[in-house]
């Protein structure tokens, strides 16, 4: 999200890499993308939550076949 100006400066400075950062960076710039950037948000955890489930019920598995 670097939006150079013509002088070569930062017309805003990158944020930190924290998504409560970058959530406000994002609301000065494009407030009405914020809705995705949830969205986003949500299915990044969910994705994350289900691969470790998995992992958690495949040791369960394997636990159980020997």
């Amino acid at each position: 999200m670097s939006t150079q100006a013509d002088h070569g400066r930062e017309l805003v400075p990158r944020p930190e890499q924290t998504p409560e950062a970058l959530r406000s960076a994002l609301a000065v710039v494009a407030p009405g993308r914020l809705p995705e950037m949830q969205r986003t948000k949500d299915e990044a955890f969910a994705q994350k939550a289900l691969r470790e489930l998995s992992a958690v019920l495949d040791e369960a598995m394997q636990t159980v076949r020997t």
